[in-house]
């Protein structure tokens, strides 16, 4: 079943292209033939691999993304705002670039109340999108395209003759042309400006960017039908300096759609809702990437191929370094576990591995450090994450590093595209700074020192030492012991050295039989008799004194 926003073209092309197979003995296609035809290589198992899990793939993210308002503006649903009857002078406002409130566009009062009703639900859903796929969500369309599209004839039902075999002689036998399939109903959006939707004191402002896109999807309809559509330069004729005027575009878009697709018209509407999805994006992107995607062993191990699996599992990793290191071979940012200091040294290497944090583990400090073991390299990185959220504590970390100028963080809101662009000519405007490198030495040799009467101690502490041959970190443990058990040890008795020595070997037996034995005959008994008060008399408080 096809989902409802892919491209319905690029499926039948790939069924065409699909490899047929060869005739059966006495059909049509050997007919006239004396030489058997050349028998097809077997196809790669890699390759069939990674077919069937691009498919599980694409049906996955169709399944996740749902329907696409840029493809079909019914997906939309509940959660839009339609201003198309809204006052010109409200409209006016708008294109000026001016924030606008809900009040200035709806005059009505019952529709006011109304539109505000969408407006606050509009501005939920698009907090969700953004959260969830990172995106700035929230648009104003301008115009809906409508077209009729006629899917394409099943291969071999055009309903024209074909050979068939008859008793042994092919004949030409006619077909009956079936019935033609019914056509699509296109509705896509045409102009789209971003737009953000504000609070304000019981209303709701409406502010535009000074930017619009063209619908991909309408310039890659009137591309396959071989219009050639400059998507950017029309874009650009919609502004005069900061004045917006989108009807002769629209009436230019109408023009050339109205040439090769059926039905072509532009209905002038304003609609405010959320457009932009990463489905379609990922969906083009898995077909367009299938036969590079081949090529990638980590690819074809996530698809299941065995063989790109042990290749995976045949790497050696860089061994994993248990002592301190020096400053000058540490990597990344902050204070590291052994663990984390180990992750980098495989990322470094150039190896695909899946990190597996505990909870309560240190993730994002982790990812920091990978980032930022990567620009010190050289390397520049892609970090993407399950939600926004989970982008921030990597960013904080990164900017209290001081590195928040190495980082460009592409933040879900309208304008993005030039926010991003400006921040890329400001980092390669910025010149290299200027570093104490006498000053950095210094604190590197500091530090190595540090590290070295730690790695002293260390070794110190845990060597073990004659003549017992435990160290003074096992006796530490052993005091601690004694110490801890309850009832606890109450003798004030205290072992010289020489006595302690001689406890050793058989020395110790030979002790304890002994004590057991005084126990025995009494000798840690207390008696009456044996204090030095037994039988006083004390009759008053001088005496007691």
């Amino acid at each position: 079943m096809r989902p409802a926003f892919l491209d319905p073209n690029r499926r039948a092309e790939r069924a065409s292209a699909a490899p047929q197979p060869p005739p059966q003995d006495g059909a049509a296609g050997s007919a006239g033939s004396a030489d058997a035809a050349p028998t097809a290589p077997p196809p790669d198992p890699r390759a069939l691999h990674v077919a069937d899990a691009v498919d599980r793939w694409r049906i996955e993210l169709v399944r996740l993304g749902g329907a696409n308002a840029m493809v079909d503006i019914a997906a939309l649903g509940e959660t839009v705002l339609d201003v198309s009857a809204a006052h010109p002078s409200g409209i006016a406002q708008l294109y000026a670039g001016r924030t606008t409130p809900l009040t200035n566009l709806v005059r009505e009062r019952n529709a006011l109340a109304a539109a505000r009703k969408r407006a606050r639900t509009l501005q939920q859903h698009a907090a969700n999108h953004a959260s969830r796929y990172g995106l700035p969500p929230t648009h104003l369309c301008i115009g809906i395209a409508l077209w009729l599209e006629y899917p394409p004839t099943p291969e071999g039902a055009d309903g024209g003759p074909h050979l068939a075999a008859s008793d042994g002689e092919p004949a030409v036998v006619p077909l009956t042309k079936p019935e033609p399939l019914a056509p699509i109903q296109r509705r896509v959006p045409v102009l789209l400006r971003p737009i953000t939707l504000g609070d304000a004191p019981r209303d709701v402002d409406l502010t535009l960017e000074h930017s619009v896109e063209v619908n991909p999807v309408l310039v890659r309809a009137l591309r396959a039908r071989g219009v050639a559509v400059d998507a950017a330069q029309l874009a650009a004729e919609a502004f005069n300096g900061f004045s917006f005027n989108p009807h002769p575009v629209l009436e230019r878009l109408g023009n050339l759609g109205k040439t090769v697709l059926a039905d072509f018209r532009i209905r002038e509407k304003l609609i405010v809702g959320v457009f932009e999805h990463p489905g379609q994006l990922i969906v083009e992107d898995l077909d367009a990437a299938q036969d590079v995607l081949v090529n990638r062993t980590i690819v074809a191990a996530l698809a299941g191929d065995r063989g790109a699996r042990r290749a995976f599992l045949g790497q050696e990793l860089p061994p994993v370094v248990t002592s301190d290191r020096s400053p000058d071979h540490e990597r990344g940012i902050g204070d590291l576990s052994i663990d984390q200091q180990h992750v980098l040294d495989v990322a470094a290497a150039g190896h695909s591995v899946f990190i597996d944090a505990p909870p309560g583990a240190p993730a994002s400090q982790t990812v920091a450090a990978v980032i930022a073991d990567a620009i010190g390299s050289g390397r520049c990185v892609l970090y993407v994450t399950g939600n926004r959220r989970a982008s921030h504590p990597v960013a904080a970390t990164l900017r209290a590093a001081g590195l928040g100028e190495a980082i460009l963080d592409l933040e879900p809101r309208p304008g993005w595209q030039r926010a991003a662009v400006e921040r890329l000519r400001d980092g390669m405007e910025v010149s290299a700074p200027q570093l104490d490198a006498a000053g950095i030495g210094q604190i590197r040799t500091a530090l190595a020192e540090r590290s070295r009467q730690i790695a002293e101690y260390i070794r110190a502490l845990h060597g073990p030492r004659d003549p017992w041959n435990i160290s003074a970190y096992d006796a530490l443990q052993a005091i601690a012991q004694v110490t801890g058990d309850r009832p606890g040890t109450r003798t004030a008795v205290r072992l010289d050295d020489t006595s302690a020595l001689a406890l050793q070997g058989r020395g110790l037996d030979e002790a304890r039989d002994q004590i057991v034995l005084l126990a025995a005959l009494g000798a840690f008994r207390v008696r009456r008799e044996d204090s030095a008060w037994y039988r006083s008399k004390i009759v008053d408080q001088a005496g007691a004194t």
